[in-house]
């Protein structure tokens, strides 16, 4: 219990100075007390867009949508598969939608609230084939909710889990549209700072689809306080976790090449026992584990590559995606 207890204590530490969230600090204490054995940093629940997770939804409507079912669930909210009641408008959208609710006890918050309109207002924006398309934000007396494309897959981080390590061909092209969308999201003045395997959806046919701007950085800077860090720390940039106010699309090529990491490893560049404190000295002192270790049958080029995406000095990175 002692150790469990020196864990717990840690994560309130590095929630207090905003590396770990409310829900990820919860999720970690649950699973602490559940089973005290080590779990790795980087595991997490998605609440993401994986069709396999249907059930009955205990809502009927939401704003102008007839619900369907519930897609997930987690501390932030639920996510429902819905329809709008306008045939001309559901045809529209392109049949059934996503609707990501907030929940009431945040909805009723205004940073969180302000949060959600932002994700909206840079969703709207960006229009491109490797990200999950936004079509609509509901503010409708204590309900906020998000109305999204809904993505037939399942999540990166499920995929990982449910195969290991990726063949490198797959991998690289997985890889390529995640690139092609996010240079994309930077040339509009997007930084998403919260690229991670539970935020990329995998479609049946292959091509991978980011979505979640929650924390996503626009040219108006967001709410980000100076001197704060938010993301997901397995997946943060160094610098990230001194100052994400200050971050620019590097942050989001590091979070890829862990990403990538992961796919051509099936693990995290890391031993997977880490402590969270131990994890935080890792990455502040870019002391990973060279992914030619891990495989030996890679491409040269695409160890380079890997390597450049995790360099830690920010200007040791590629300049772009």
């Amino acid at each position: 219990m002692a150790n469990i207890t020196d864990e717990l204590e840690q994560l309130a530490s590095l929630m207090d100075r905003g590396l770990v969230t409310r829900e990820e600090f919860e999720l970690r204490k649950k699973a602490l007390l559940s089973d005290p054995g080590p779990a790795s940093m980087g595991d997490t629940v998605p609440v993401g867009l994986d069709q396999t997770a249907d059930v009955a939804a205990p809502v009927q409507t939401i704003g102008a949508y007839r619900v369907l079912s519930t897609i997930g669930e987690g501390g932030m909210g639920s996510v429902y598969r819905a329809r709008h009641r306008n045939d001309a408008k559901a045809e529209e959208q392109g049949g059934d939608v996503a609707i990501k609710v907030m929940h009431p006890r945040l909805a009723s918050t205004p940073g969180y609230q302000k949060r959600f309109e932002r994700e909206a207002t840079l969703g709207l924006r960006l229009k491109h084939p490797g990200l999950v398309r936004f079509h609509d934000l509901i503010v409708d007396g204590g309900t906020l909710a998000l109305v999204m494309e809904l993505v037939e897959g399942e999540p990166l981080s499920k995929l990982l889990a449910r195969r290991g390590a990726l063949p490198q061909r797959e991998s690289i092209e997985l890889m390529a549209g995640l690139l092609s969308a996010i240079a994309y999201a930077h040339d509009q003045g997007v930084v998403h700072r919260d690229i991670k395997p539970d935020n990329i959806i995998v479609q049946p046919d292959g091509v991978a689809r980011i979505l979640d701007f929650g924390i996503a950085k626009g040219e108006d800077k967001g709410e980000t306080k100076t001197g704060n860090a938010m993301g997901t720390l397995a997946y943060m940039a160094p610098e990230q976790m001194e100052d994400a106010k200050s971050v620019g699309a590097p942050a989001d090529l590091y979070a890829l090449g862990v990403t990538l990491y992961e796919m051509l490893a099936g693990r995290l560049p890391w031993a997977k026992t880490l402590s969270l404190v131990a994890l935080l000295k890792v990455k502040t002192e870019g002391v990973l584990v060279p992914l030619a270790e891990v495989r030996g049958d890679l491409e040269p080029a695409l160890l380079a590559a890997v390597d450049g995406a995790l360099a830690r000095p920010v200007g040791d990175r590629f300049a772009s995606a």
